[in-house]
C-alpha cells in the first residue's frame, strides 16, 4: 500500500489523470496526497504575483478534479523556484512512496 503520494502539478491535467486512474486501486485506499504546483521565480513582484494567483487557481481546479475515496486525504502545496529544484526538495522533505508527475510514476526504487 502507498501511504504517502506526491503528485507533481502543471495544470495540463496529465498527472491527475493518471492519479485519478491510480486511486481506484486497493494499494491507494489509505493514500495521503501531496499536489505540488511550482511557480518559477520572476524577478519583478508584479510577475510574481500573476503566477501566483495563477498558480493559486491550478492547484484548487486540480484538487477539485481529484477523484479522492473516503479513506485518502489530500493537502496542497504552492512552492516558488526552479521546478526541477523544488520538487526534489519537496520529495525529500516528505519521503512519499509514490510520485506522479505528468504521465509518468515512480515508486521509491524508481519502477514503474
Amino acid at each position: 500500500m502507498f501511504k504517502n503520494v506526491l503528485l507533481g502539478v502543471d495544470g495540463s491535467g496529465r498527472s491527475r489523470e493518471m492519479m485519478n486512474m491510480l486511486l481506484p486501486l486497493p494499494s491507494f485506499a489509505q493514500t495521503a496526497l501531496t499536489l505540488l504546483h511550482v511557480v518559477p521565480s520572476q524577478i519583478t513582484t508584479e510577475g510574481v504575483d500573476e503566477y501566483r494567483q495563477a498558480g493559486a487557481k491550478i492547484v484548487q481546479r486540480e484538487y477539485e478534479a481529484l477523484k479522492l475515496g473516503s479513506g485518502n486525504t489530500c493537502t496542497t502545496r504552492l512552492e516558488e523556484g526552479d521546478p526541477k529544484d523544488v520538487v526534489c526538495k519537496v520529495a525529500e522533505e516528505l519521503k512519499p512512496d509514490f510520485l506522479v508527475m505528468g504521465s509518468r510514476v515512480w515508486d521509491v526504487y524508481g519502477r514503474f
